[in-house]
C-alpha cells in the first residue's frame, strides 16, 4: 500500500557528501512518486517524478515513464503536492 503525504516534500541535495562512508541499502527499494517537482537550479519544473532511493540518499530523478517502479517497491505517493 502506497504511503501518502499530507503537505510538502522538500528533497535537496549537497554538493560535499555528509558522510564520506557509503550508505548501505536499508531493506527494499524505496521511491516517491507524483506531484511536481521543482529543479532548484532553474531547470523546467517535472510533473509526475520518479524518485529513486537508496538508503537515505537519492539515486535517481526521472518521470514515469524514464523510471521503471519493481515490484514489491515501497512507494510514497505525493501526488497533488510540490
Amino acid at each position: 500500500m502506497p504511503l501518502e503525504f499530507k503537505g510538502k516534500v522538500v528533497l535537496t541535495s549537497q554538493d560535499e557528501p555528509a558522510a564520506k562512508k557509503p550508505v548501505k541499502p536499508a531493506g527494499r527499494p524505496r521511491y516517491i512518486k507524483g506531484g511536481l517537482l521543482i529543479d532548484g537550479n532553474g531547470g523546467k519544473p517535472v510533473k509526475n517524478p520518479v524518485i529513486a532511493l537508496e538508503g537515505i540518499r537519492i539515486k535517481q530523478v526521472g518521470t514515469k515513464e524514464t523510471i521503471r517502479i519493481p515490484a514489491g517497491a515501497e512507494v510514497i505517493d505525493c501526488g497533488g503536492y510540490t
